[in-house]
């Protein structure tokens, strides 16, 4: 009965939904800046995802939450420690059930004899047999390298050829010598410079970077887990979207050129900030795509386009499942784990 006042705006875009609420474009770039992050213009944008990505609790400091934000209304909170907790939290509980985990080698290639996945080759020419096989990456590089196109069917090939990916982003994580909280209200803050938001997108789909004059965020992650810094130190993080690779030039050219403008836009919010930093670690989409060995950096997976989907965990090979941000489930920490958690459970259940 709840939804069935919101049933006519499951098929609407979030540009109808807003333009049916809202003549004042400022309000609807309010409600709207957030899809900037995720590279998803409003009218490819879900009606109803705009509630979601904007919870009251947020914008009100009325809304009542409790420690884990579950009193009533939902609220953003962040992981004690830093989000590498849940990754050594992951680590335990296969090591605990005796599972193995292998650093410093890559798969090179799913093992596939007559449509059924058997194993997989390893960078070192380690062959390692399997039942089952679950990977996780990029489309480009699982689908077209790792299973090899060879082995998909025309239907899947058109599929995955015409999938929109969300850009990359561009990071400077500093070491200050201050509270940054002495200028900015909270621990994170989305600091928006536009209110033309397709536009914005739209550069960014066309490799065009915006030097942080559209909007970044900063985030100080050593005030909720302060052995992030040393005493009487603080670590920050000024992160803003970015397209994986530049229309003109080069990441490798331009980073640190572009690191410092960075700074001296997050300098308008925090006074000081330059002059402040004791150390600094600069973060572009070539660093990225290095760290996680992908041909291309979508910070989020694909884009969450309406009519749009990832592959199917189940894939048409015997014996192989695909997870992660590119899949199905679609991206985000919660997304991924619900689609992983789904997948264990069918696994056992066949």
């Amino acid at each position: 009965m709840k939804f069935s006042k919101y049933k006519k705006y499951q098929n609407w875009n979030a540009e109808q939904l807003l333009d049916s609420f809202f003549k004042e474009q400022k309000i609807k770039a309010l409600l709207t800046g957030i899809l900037a992050d995720i590279v998803t213009k409003p009218c490819e944008f879900p009606a109803l995802g705009i509630p979601y990505y904007n919870i009251e609790s947020a914008f009100d400091k009325r809304i009542l939450t409790d420690d884990i934000g579950m009193l009533g209304e939902p609220s953003y909170h962040y992981i004690r420690g830093g989000a590498n907790k849940i990754i050594l939290e992951m680590e335990k509980l296969i090591v605990e059930h005796g599972g193995t985990i292998k650093t410093g080698v890559k798969v090179e290639k799913i093992i596939i004899e007559d449509n059924v996945a058997s194993g997989v080759k390893l960078s070192d020419g380690t062959l390692d047999q399997a039942d089952i096989v679950v990977s996780s990456g990029s489309i480009p590089d699982i689908f077209d390298d790792v299973i090899g196109r060879e082995n998909l069917p025309d239907e899947l090939k058109q599929k995955i050829d015409n999938l929109r990916y969300m850009e990359s982003c561009f990071f400077v994580h500093l070491g200050i010598n201050f509270n940054p909280l002495r200028s900015q209200s909270k621990e994170l803050c989305y600091y928006y410079g536009t209110y033309d938001i397709d536009g914005s997108i739209e550069e960014s789909r066309e490799g065009i970077y915006h030097e942080g004059k559209e909007g970044f965020l900063i985030y100080v992650p050593s005030i909720h887990t302060p052995e992030m810094a040393p005493k009487g130190k603080y670590a920050v993080t000024i992160y803003t979207i970015c397209p994986d690779r530049l229309k003109e030039g080069t990441w490798e050219e331009k980073k640190d050129h572009y690191a410092d403008l960075l700074i001296m836009e997050a300098e308008k919010k925090i006074p000081g900030l330059y002059e402040g930093i004791e150390t600094k670690l600069v973060m572009s989409p070539v660093d990225f795509r290095k760290q996680i060995n992908a041909k291309r950096h979508s910070f989020g997976g694909l884009a969450p386009i309406m009519g749009q989907s990832g592959p199917a965990h189940k894939t048409p090979i015997k014996n192989l499942w695909y997870i992660g941000a590119y899949s199905e489930s679609g991206g985000g920490v919660a997304g991924t784990m619900w689609g992983t958690r789904n997948v264990a459970k069918k696994i056992l259940e066949e």
